[in-house]
């Protein structure tokens, strides 16, 4: 498949009327490493949770089993990247995970929720992997949580990265070839045609925010690297950042997408020892006349992308999605 230049962060860095930067937590990297970062707007401050993971191994990518990551929330300044530390909520605070990551923000019922993801050994040490909501009261402090899904060791779907809808009970559960959005409090399931997409499996993404009339959210994908394209010191997969809109109303059909990636990872990017190439959206909001949307780049630190609104068609190509 012959591809198109897909530009890095470090090209959109370039351009110079887009303020993007990595945000100030990353200061203490490479020995505290904050990333996929999730952005909210909660009580008129602007709130940002990443996956901390203190990096005891010196090789931070897949050495989970070592480094057990955590959840913190600062408080973030859109125009100067700079942060204010709130809370961290690590494990002993829910259930019996040995780590919890990847955070999405939601609002639901005036309150702040974290989607993430926890992950902990069955009796035959397989790696459990499930979708944890955790509920915030109004000190951060954790009020309640929810475990989604039990598999035993015959039966195993690992549950990661869904998206919630801000200010509402759904989420969604898949994208590729279907798309898939729940409600949490009824499970009901509203299916429609779901992407075709050429740079590997869709996982997750950014929550959804509602732009222009339409529910707008970000998605990531990955691909293998040829051997060529990597060393020794580096994870041999590449991720790639796409966009799509859906209808805001049931059954949440998919109205237009990018065709190809918006953006791809990139070893020009801030990386460790053992770091897979990876762009992971995880964050979307809508700021003054910008999109802001945060980024966990190589596992290892967060982004921040400031697209300008009148920018945002452009930068995203979209294409119509047919019957």
């Amino acid at each position: 498949m012959i591809q198109e230049a897909i530009p890095t962060l470090k090209n959109l860095l370039s351009k110079k009327n887009w303020s993007s930067s990595y945000l100030d937590s990353d200061k203490n990297f490479p020995d505290i490493l904050l990333t996929n970062p999730s952005i909210i707007e909660f009580q008129g401050r602007v709130i940002v949770a990443q996956r901390k993971l203190n990096n005891i191994s010196g090789k931070l990518a897949f050495s989970w089993r070592e480094n057990r990551s955590s959840i913190v929330l600062h408080y973030l300044s859109i125009e100067t990247g700079m942060t204010d530390f709130i809370k961290e909520i690590d494990v002993s605070m829910i259930s019996n995970f040995c780590s919890i990551e990847d955070p999405r923000l939601n609002i639901f019922n005036a309150k702040l929720e974290i989607w993430a993801c926890g992950w902990k050994f069955s009796k035959s040490n397989q790696v459990i992997i499930q979708q944890v909501l955790i509920k915030l009261d109004k000190n951060f402090d954790v009020e309640s949580y929810i475990v989604f899904d039990e598999y035993d060791d015959m039966e195993y779907i690992p549950e990661k990265n869904w998206q919630p809808i801000l200010n509402s009970d759904l989420y969604i559960y898949k994208a590729q070839h279907e798309h898939i959005v729940i409600s949490r409090s009824s499970k009901k399931r509203y299916i429609s045609k779901g992407l075709s997409w050429d740079f590997g499996e869709i996982h997750g993404g950014t929550q959804v925010i509602e732009h222009k009339g339409v529910n707008l959210c970000f998605f990531q994908s990955s691909l293998p690297l040829n051997a060529a394209d990597t060393n020794n010191n580096q994870f041999p997969s590449k991720y790639f950042v796409g966009a799509y809109c859906f209808e805001v109303e049931p059954p949440f059909k998919i109205i237009e997408f990018s065709s190809k990636p918006i953006i791809e990872a990139s070893f020009d990017n801030k990386a460790i020892h053992g770091s897979p190439a990876v762009l992971f959206p995880s964050g979307l909001m809508s700021h003054n006349n910008e999109i802001i949307l945060s980024i966990g780049v190589n596992d290892c630190s967060s982004f921040i992308l400031r697209i300008p609104h009148n920018e945002i068609s452009t930068f995203l190509n979209f294409d119509q999605l047919k019957p």
